[in-house]
């Protein structure tokens, strides 16, 4: 095909040139154009003697039908000479060449990634110099997937490679233990950029690592007996849960003697939450004190469900007791 293609669009010849293309023999000839001196125009026909010929595409007057050989021809600088038994064939003739970029977008050669709770970094090496842009997405997501080239590019993650054809890209603000997939494109030093199809094809699967967080904060850590207080424990998810996550909470009482911890039959209330996938990192989750006697008591949070692995749980100032003091000893000085 690209010996055809520099037949026709090179310098003028009068001789038919024939090219083999499979069991087809297409023929190819520059005509002089009809009414000129001196001017030719580039003709093709397959399986013909001369695409030049002046009732290459005229029909037998007795036949309503083109014959094979008419249709797979294209000289449209030839005058047509239909006469007698011949009349002109009624069709459209176009012949279409298509044109491979000259330059290929660059390969992946090798990728390597590695992940810390909120971020991601890979590395690859391309098959030759150029830029190396790439898109994340949270697999668990809706749009899991990029639906184009474009939308790789408008993640503005990209770099270009270096004198060993490598780059290296960083994915900031990700969610700690989450499944990712990581999409690529490539573009060539001229601008050739890799096809929506080879980008899917490039995809690779990373985890940032355990954990999310959820961390429990007091308000206050002493308190007067047999008073309840409000919202004294909040609490608060670095990220959502992929799953169902249920957040209990339980209270101890401290011996003054032993330091031995008993389970108390009173808790924070609400003692528990229920908490999903749609719950935004902004969410609080409040829990009150009820009116307890004076002692030292210790909260403690407890993770259940398909999601408790995903968390770690944190004691802000590693603070979990709660001095309930007597209404009638003197608070301590702050």
């Amino acid at each position: 095909s690209d010996s055809i293609v520099s037949a026709m669009t090179g310098s003028a010849f009068t001789t038919s040139r024939s090219f083999q293309c499979g069991a087809d023999a297409w023929v190819v000839r520059h005509c002089p154009v009809s009414g000129t001196t001196g001017a030719f125009s580039p003709a093709v026909c397959v399986n013909c003697v001369d695409p030049c010929s002046a009732v290459q595409q005229c029909n037998p007057a007795s036949s309503s039908a083109q014959s094979t050989a008419n249709v797979l021809a294209v000289s449209p600088c030839v005058q047509q000479q239909c006469t007698g038994q011949y009349t002109p064939a009624t069709a459209i003739r176009v012949l279409s060449v298509g044109y491979a970029n000259l330059e290929q977008a660059p390969r992946l050669v090798t990728v390597s990634s590695s992940s810390t709770k909120n971020t991601v970094q890979v590395t690859a090496q391309l098959s030759s110099q150029g830029s190396l842009s790439a898109a994340i997405y949270r697999v668990s997501a809706t749009v899991s997937a990029p639906a184009s080239v474009n939308a790789v590019l408008l993640q503005n993650v990209a770099a270009s490679t270096n004198a060993a054809n490598t780059s290296t890209l960083t994915f900031t603000g990700l969610d700690a233990a989450t499944s990712y997939r990581v999409y690529f494109l490539t573009t060539s030093l001229v601008g050739v950029k890799s096809t929506l199809a080879q980008v899917l094809d490039s995809v690779q699967s990373v985890d940032t690592a355990c954990c999310k967080t959820l961390i429990g904060t007091l308000s206050a850590t002493s308190v007067v007996e047999q008073q309840a207080v409000s919202n004294l424990l909040s609490l608060s998810l670095s990220s959502a849960p992929s799953a169902s996550l249920t957040v209990s909470i339980q209270l101890y009482a401290i011996s003054s003697g032993t330091g031995a911890a008993t389970l108390h039959p009173s808790s924070l209330f609400p003692a528990s939450f229920a908490v999903t996938s749609l719950t935004t990192s902004s969410t609080q989750l409040r829990a009150s004190l009820p009116s307890l006697p004076a002692g030292t008591y210790e909260y403690r949070v407890v993770l259940s469900g398909d999601a408790a692995g995903e968390f770690s749980v944190e004691y802000a100032g590693n603070q979990q007791r709660i001095e309930v003091l007597s209404a009638i000893t003197e608070p301590p000085v702050p």
